[in-house]
């Protein structure tokens, strides 16, 4: 395991509280970082992996499993572990290959939306990359980016870069009648927002450049304190997810891997 692996892997067996992941789609060097393990608690983050570029994030807390993808790429692997390293290529019922902005993991599922060419939302297979279309909807009236999964109300948010109708926050309904709402504007006069995670009632919107990562509080439907985005350039596209808990025991032997490597 490569030295950013096991320091990430350590950052998070040290933690015992909710984190952040968040990640962008550079592509430029040998030894780029691409996504960062985000402490919402004392805003401090560190390198997860390198050289694997992030569209869109998911996390699956019951096998402790980060999901990225970019393109037609979708990634899996043990949050910790380095980036992703079972690697599929989502494709529709016809193999035609589909390029995803956002994951999400709900329900069990891993639920996938695209915003290039025809504009729907998927059910994905992670471990062969087979895409089942749930929704499709209107191309030019939205564009969605970031996409995440309240279990507190079974809606899925979504960050929308489209003025017309309405750039900001939505919410859609996907597990029912489809219905898709207005729900906030982006903060600070944002206009591109790709990044989207939801933790505790909170709704953490991700830009892919320096700068800041804004909260939003679900239930008072108002922005809140704001974190620090790791990414050290501007680029296209980033992606977030929101990880509950430390990951698994398994991290936790990587900790204390990390420390016999460190006393040797």
């Amino acid at each position: 395991m490569n030295r950013i692996a096991l320091l990430g892997a350590a950052c998070i067996a040290a933690t015992s509280h909710a984190q952040l992941v968040v990640g962008n789609d550079d592509l430029t060097g040998d030894l780029r970082d691409n996504a960062w393990l985000v402490d919402i608690n004392n805003d401090t983050s560190s390198v997860l992996w390198q050289n694997f570029p992030v569209w869109g994030m998911a996390y699956d807390s019951a096998t402790d499993t980060i999901f990225a993808g970019h393109s037609s790429q979708l990634g899996s692997g043990r949050l910790g572990s380095g980036a992703p390293s079972h690697v599929v290529t989502v494709r529709d019922s016809i193999g035609d290959e589909l390029f995803m902005s956002g994951y999400t993991w709900a329900e069990g599922q891993l639920i996938g939306v695209t915003n290039i060419i025809d504009e729907a939302f998927y059910r994905i297979d992670p471990q062969t990359g087979e895409a089942e279309m749930l929704l499709n909807f209107w191309d030019f009236d939205y564009d969605f980016g970031g996409m995440a999964y309240n279990e507190d109300d079974g809606l899925f948010y979504l960050t929308d870069d489209d003025s017309t109708p309405d750039l900001g926050l939505h919410t859609i309904d996907l597990f029912g009648d489809g219905e898709i709402n207005y729900i906030a504007p982006y903060p600070n006069d944002e206009l591109d927002v790709d990044g989207l995670a939801i933790g505790n009632g909170v709704a953490y919107l991700v830009t892919d450049e320096p700068g800041l990562i804004y909260t939003y509080d679900i239930a008072t439907g108002t922005y809140g304190e704001t974190l620090t985005n790791p990414m050290q350039t501007t680029e296209v596209i980033s992606g977030a997810t929101f990880v509950p808990a430390p990951g698994s025991l398994a991290l936790l032997g990587l900790g204390a891997m990390v420390g016999m490597r460190r006393r040797r």
